[in-house]
């Protein structure tokens, strides 16, 4: 062990040890010169004096850090200060030129040592001596910074502006039986806020103080970002366009919460949109998608241009010498007419009972409404029973034209409405896109009401407009109702807490009936065949317009197919249909067609506008509502007006018991046809291929022979007539015998139903039919199959 420690190593002894040497490393320590100083020594406030008062000796540099620290607290306050400061100083010269005196504490400073003691910079110091010697009382508040420009960000928010006001569509009405008026979304789901002043909807919204902008939201056909990155591709592909990154980020600060891509439920999907989509997700090859992406587009750019049309109407309709005297030859009043969902007008209605009331059939009122831009809304609640179809919507139309005279006559005498009128609508054809409503349209020019009268529909899919959007607003208003037992209580509710949006005034008024127009223009046994799409010719017209013979310059162009009015000689009242395939088409789609002949306009009488028929309800349905009745009117709800009611209507439903409708006094009188001076149409007016299904004006065939037809269209093949009675075979030998012989050489084939056309095809196909004739009696029909 003494041996394992005395080999352990030991320093040289020419090494001291630590404690040895512990004084001598004292006296070594090393030190900064005597000229160097930190910042903690009172010398700092000398390097921000440089001249010869030594301003730095006058003041504890405590004191100073302090009032510095102090001063930085609130910078407005301080800036306010400091500019009295420096005004006073201004104030005190004798001349304006004269060197200023600074002070601080009643003792003279230099400028740079008072411009540190008050932590200000000596830019802003300049800016305050100019502003005090130009008079100011006190320093300008300070104005809100100007954004940092973006340019490849300020294209993106071009486009998305773009698509806001064109292919965007208003807020969309639910789906019926998907919700109740009670599960509805907020406000906050229909509009957005908007605060940043430089978003660009801001200056075009409605401001709600200093909340901000009230935007309305706007929805767009597209699936998700990706899909929307798309589109933007195949409409910027000849133009340069920004990054997908600077895309996403444009899209996320001002358009995520105002451009919402359509969800399940939140109106119908375009069927166009929607196949392309699914078609262009089974191709792989580059080529075949890129085919696709262009009948796409076309299709998306025809819905653009066809919503800047219905935008830009909108727009002028508004503007108030549009009901100007002088103005009405050329001026026209735009109306939009639309039905809501029935689901949101179930009635009696009461919050506080809502699982209640779940479990009882309550009977849902119709809700349809009609705004004339510019001059007033007016939304008609309708009984349950009654039918909703052509004769509901021309009743609704006639009675808002009387609304509309009203309006006019008390803005004074300078007023009128304009002659020409245009009706928006959808494309559903059991109110709207039928016959009867384009003889509605015929019967307003040939009376002489208007000079010309459009309907325009938009591509089905791309319908929504601002009255789906004042739909959206109505049932957010009625989500916070609380009870509301018969229509005249929802009428007053809506009054009360709905505001006009697209006219100076609102009304709401409840029909207990509605007139017959069909049976008004039965006489006429006219039938308008083409108007609507079908299965085999999906390709429609989407603007009709009704205007006179004499409006047209090539009189002899207008096709006359009623036989019944092939004696009528050409009269300039003639009414004659125009039509064109799409509301921004500039070329009408086919040659006008007689749509009333001028000889047939005094036919009509008022005693034919008889009151229409209700829709009768079963046994049952009247049983389940009467059920209703005794149990909203039981404990603890005890709502006796809602049983009266619903006891009163099945009653009235039962017994075919209708009240009077109202009655028009502007549609139904005559008017005086003035001087019509337009322009000549051009030679492109009329191409001769059109595209879409094309409309013809025939003789309503009876409903014998009608029925009759169907049934010969729907042999494969055609057999014998149907007046030609067929013996059935006794045997083989007969049956055979009665087999249809085979068809000679260079006849036709028997009919085979070919396999559906591409999308892209349907429109330059032609048609392709099969007639055959049947004789019934002294009527002689043609049934036609046509084939794409």
């Amino acid at each position: 062990m003494s041996d394992t420690l005395s080999d352990a190593p030991s320093l040289p002894p020419d090494v001291e040890s630590e404690d040895d040497n512990k004084d001598a490393s004292e006296a070594r320590s090393v030190s900064l010169p005597s000229d160097v100083q930190s910042d903690a020594e009172p010398g700092n406030l000398q390097k921000h004096c440089s001249c010869r008062l030594q301003c730095y000796l006058k003041f504890d540099e405590a004191e100073i850090e302090h009032r510095r620290a102090e001063n930085l607290k609130d910078q407005q306050v301080r800036l306010q200060n400091l500019f009295g400061k420096v005004k006073s100083f201004v104030d005190a010269l004798s001349v304006k030129t004269a060197r200023i005196d600074w002070q601080m504490g009643g003792q003279k400073v230099c400028r740079p040592f008072w411009e540190y003691c008050h932590s200000v910079g000596h830019k802003q110091v300049d800016d305050m001596v100019k502003l005090a010697k130009l008079g100011h009382a006190a320093l300008p508040e300070k104005g809100a910074r100007m954004p940092k420009e973006k340019p490849r960000m300020d294209e993106a928010d071009v486009w998305f502006l773009n698509l806001y006001t064109g292919l965007a569509e208003p807020t969309p009405v639910e789906d019926g039986g998907h919700r109740h008026v009670e599960e509805l979304p907020d406000a906050d789901q229909v509009h957005e806020v908007v605060h940043d002043v430089s978003h660009p909807l801001y200056s075009m919204s409605v401001g709600v103080g200093n909340q901000g902008a009230l935007v309305p939201k706007r929805f767009l056909n597209q699936e998700n970002l990706a899909s929307l990155w798309h589109v933007y591709e195949l409409n910027k592909s000849d133009e340069p366009r920004v990054s997908r990154d600077t895309f996403t980020k444009a899209f996320n600060r001002h358009w995520k919460r105002i451009l919402c891509f359509k969800g399940y439920g939140q109106g119908v999907r375009c069927q166009v949109c929607a196949d392309f989509d699914e078609r262009r997700s089974q191709l792989t090859s580059k080529k075949e998608r890129q085919e696709i992406d262009e009948l796409k587009q076309q299709h998306l750019n025809r819905c653009d241009m066809d919503r800047s049309v219905n935008v830009r109407g909108n727009r002028l309709s508004k503007q108030d010498s549009n009901f100007k005297m002088e103005n009405s030859s050329t001026s026209f009043l735009k109306v939009l007419v639309d039905g809501m969902d029935q689901a949101k007008f179930r009635c009696p209605r009461n919050l506080k009972a809502n699982a209640a009331f779940a479990n009882v059939q309550r009977p849902a009122l119709h809700l349809t409404g009609a705004v004339a831009i510019g001059l007033c809304e007016v939304y008609y609640i309708l009984a349950p029973d009654t039918k909703k179809d052509s004769n509901m919507v021309a009743t609704c139309l006639a009675h808002l034209l009387d609304r509309c005279q009203l309006v006019v006559e008390n803005r004074g005498p300078d007023y009128c409405l304009p002659r020409h009128l245009i009706i928006g609508a959808d494309n559903c054809t059991r109110e709207t896109k039928n016959a009867y409503l384009a003889q509605f349209g015929a019967f307003l020019v040939g009376r002489g009401l208007f000079d010309s009268v459009e309907f325009q529909f938009m591509v089905t899919g791309h319908t929504k407009n601002e009255l789906d959007q004042r739909f959206s607003s109505v049932a957010t208003i009625l989500n916070k109702a609380g009870t509301l037992e018969t229509p005249l209580q929802f009428a007053n509710y809506m009054t009360h807490h709905v505001k006009p949006a697209m006219a100076t005034e609102m009304q709401v008024e409840v029909l207990d009936a509605t007139r017959d127009w069909q049976a008004f223009f039965e006489h006429l046994s006219m039938h308008v065949q083409g108007l609507t799409a079908t299965h085999l010719q999906p390709d429609s017209n989407h603007v009709w317009r009704f205007v006179l013979r004499q409006q047209i310059d090539r009189a002899q162009m207008v096709e006359n197919h009623n036989p019944n009015w092939k004696d009528f000689p050409e009269d300039p009242r003639d009414v004659v249909l125009i039509l064109k395939q799409f509301m921004s088409s500039a070329e009408a789609s086919q040659p006008p067609q007689l749509m009333l002949p001028a000889q047939l306009l005094g036919s009509f009488k008022r005693d034919l506008l008889t009151i229409a028929d209700r829709r009768q309800w079963s046994e049952d349905q009247l049983e389940q509502y009467l059920k209703t009745a005794q149990a909203v009117s039981s404990d603890p709800w005890r709502l006796f007006e809602a049983q009266a009611w619903l006891e009163g209507l099945c009653h009235a439903n039962k017994h075919r018991l209708s009240k009077e409708p109202p009655v028009f006094s502007l549609v139904l009188q005559e008017h005086e046809m003035p001087e019509i001076v337009t322009d000549l149409p051009d030679e492109a007016l009329f191409q001769p291929d059109p595209a879409p299904r094309r409309v013809r004006v025939l003789l309503k065939r009876p409903a014998a022979a009608a029925k009759s037809c169907r049934q010969t269209k729907m042999r494969r093949p055609a057999a014998a007539l149907p007046g030609a009675a067929v013996a059935a075979p006794a045997d083989a030998a007969v049956a055979a015998a009665a087999k249809p012989a085979a068809a000679p050489s260079g006849s036709r084939p028997p009919m085979r139903r070919p396999a559906a056309a591409e999308p892209s095809d349907r429109a330059n196909a032609p048609p392709e039919s099969h007639v055959v004739e049947a004789s019934l009696g002294n009527y002689t029909c043609q049934c036609s199959e046509t084939l794409i």
